[in-house]
């Protein structure tokens, strides 16, 4: 039996266990410490129905990990005795990066033989307790395990010995008291929507659980599309950064974990060298972020042939408006003119040089938007509308920082050429016909919201009207069916509202623990039930 603990962010497992006519009872507790952000914790305690000889080991497993042990201790140098039980280096495959580990455990509720595994030069860390464990006193193995990176420490095996030990300064109790408190702040800003279902309540729950669970200040690297979920049957997009990230993380964020939000978007800064590089190699000016981006480098890192690092060019523009939101809510002015400005000038600059003047006005040619179709449209409506709102903030960026923007990027704010059917519904891109593949994509809807594009209210209600009649037609898919019920509240049917919650998120709810899958079960492309999807459950949360 497992329970997970979101206000307390801890699992615990319950188990029973039976040989040689004893029976124990066992019950572990995880977490994952906030305020030492490194280190992981562990309880295991053990409760036997009559007098034996127990045997508990603690293990830093390295069998089906790929990659290899560069270097394994189980003493300290220079120190007479040992500051944890062992560490080790690990080399992932391919060698691009190294991560660390170091073991520490104690036993309480009896006297111990202990034993360490010293002769294995690449094997496990592992460390065994043996005792004579009562029926009337409890057997508790505590094991913390430092996990450091080498993009934070050019020796992480070295500096996660000096993080657990630390672990071990302060105390377990200490650590987990701490990560309780730290749980109990974020809750505070706990979305509780009032009238809600029970049900719909722990789907929303759960998501915001999900997204502070896997986001951190002292992540390095932003985080995945799954956030820190992966599994051995699915690709899980390599772990790579994708700008949904951006897009759909980012803005709950900022009200939950700044920050949290702040080190997402210091990921980026990190990686404008690479955003200028890709911005020159397509032959265009400022900068344009990577589709999917590796997290040591920040480098495009899209597999095969990059169809959508070609042509999905809208991906930029999510960074640049996560840029300019952490600013406007935090006012911070320093933020503003040392991050924000070099982003969104950046951005600007490369909208402007990714467009085409022609009878029209500025077109943004061949550009795939979400609805991922193999001949990329002209003037995807979801990339304009992004493009025109970045472009003015950029301008109100420039104000605000006491510089002057360029006359193009009001030029090209204004001369933006939209597509517009007769009946004003905004198409997703020229020649649209909702017939054709993906045709039901509400793309257009998004760049009302969350881009708050200005339509007309002609120009809006119509196309909320279109692309909502056709929801049967996407939902399922993964992303924007999220924002379906946000979408139906803004054209004041509250019952579609909460039947595309339904249709949209909650039949997304799969598992243990309310997990928010990427495609819905009945759709025709969901293969592997993967989740948590950070893309819904974010969309979701900003939607709320």
């Amino acid at each position: 039996v497992q329970a997970y603990d979101f206000a307390a962010g801890e699992l615990t497992s319950r188990f029973r266990y039976a040989a040689a006519g004893v029976v124990a009872e066992v019950e572990v507790v995880t977490f994952a410490s906030r305020s030492a952000p490194s280190v992981v914790l562990q309880e295991i305690t053990v409760r036997v129905d009559q007098p034996c000889e127990l045997a508990l080991r603690a293990v830093v497993e390295t069998a089906g990990v790929r990659g290899r042990a560069a270097r394994r201790r189980t003493d300290t140098p220079g120190e007479p005795q040992p500051a944890c039980d062992g560490s080790l280096l690990w080399e992932a495959e391919g060698g691009l990066s190294t991560c660390g580990f170091a073991l520490a455990t104690e036993i309480i509720g009896g006297e111990a033989e202990r034993s360490l595994q010293t002769w294995d030069a690449s094997g496990p860390l592992r460390t065994e307790y043996r005792l004579p464990a009562r029926s009337d006193r409890p057997v508790r193995l505590r094991q913390t395990v430092a996990i450091l990176p080498s993009v934070l420490h050019d020796r992480p095996d070295e500096e996660a010995v000096r993080r657990v030990a630390r672990a071990q300064a302060t105390g377990f109790e200490t650590l987990r008291r701490r990560n309780r408190e730290a749980w109990s702040e974020i809750w505070r800003g706990r979305i509780v929507v009032h009238g809600a279902q029970r049900e719909h309540q722990a789907m929303i729950d759960a998501a915001v659980f999900y997204l502070n669970c896997s986001t951190h200040k002292a992540s390095p690297s932003a985080t995945s599309i799954f956030g820190l979920a992966t599994w051995h049957d699915y690709n899980y997009y390599f772990g790579h950064v994708m700008w949904d990230v951006d897009a759909f993380c980012v803005p709950p964020l900022l009200f939950f974990q700044p920050d949290a939000a702040r080190a997402i978007l210091d990921f980026r800064t990190r990686g404008l060298g690479a955003a200028r590089s890709i911005a020159r190699l397509s032959g265009r000016d400022g900068v344009q972020f990577p589709w999917e981006a590796a997290p040591l480098s920040g480098q495009e890192a899209s597999p095969g042939g990059g169809d959508g690092a070609a042509h999905e060019d809208h991906g930029s523009l999510h960074t640049a408006r996560a840029f300019g939101l952490y600013a406007d809510v935090t006012g911070d002015e320093a933020f503003l003119k040392e991050d924000a400005w070099p982003v969104l000038s950046g951005v600007a600059n490369w909208i402007v040089s990714r467009t085409t003047r022609t009878g029209r006005g500025l077109e943004i040619l061949r550009a795939t938007g979400p609805a991922e179709v193999p001949d990329p449209p002209d003037n995807d409506a979801f990339t304009v509308m992004a493009a025109i709102q970045v472009l003015r903030r950029a301008i109100r960026a420039a104000e605000q920082t006491g510089k002057t923007a360029p006359p193009e990027w009001a030029t090209a704010a204004e001369d933006l050429y939209l597509p517009l059917r007769s009946d004003g519904v905004i198409a997703a891109h020229d020649g649209f016909r909702v017939s054709e593949p993906k045709g039901a994509t509400p793309s257009p809807l998004a760049g009302l919201f969350p881009y708050n594009h200005p339509a007309s209210e002609r120009e809006r209600r119509n196309t909320l009207d279109f692309y909502l009649k056709h929801w049967r037609e996407y939902v399922g898919a993964p992303m924007f069916p999220a924002l379906y019920t946000t979408w139906a509240a803004m054209a004041g049917d509250r019952d579609l509202s909460l039947k595309l919650f339904e249709e949209g998120y909650a039949a997304y709810d799969q598992g243990r623990f309310h997990q928010c899958l990427e495609y819905r079960p009945d759709h025709p492309d969901s293969q592997v039930k993967a989740g948590p999807f950070f893309a819904n459950l974010g969309g979701m949360l900003m939607g709320l």
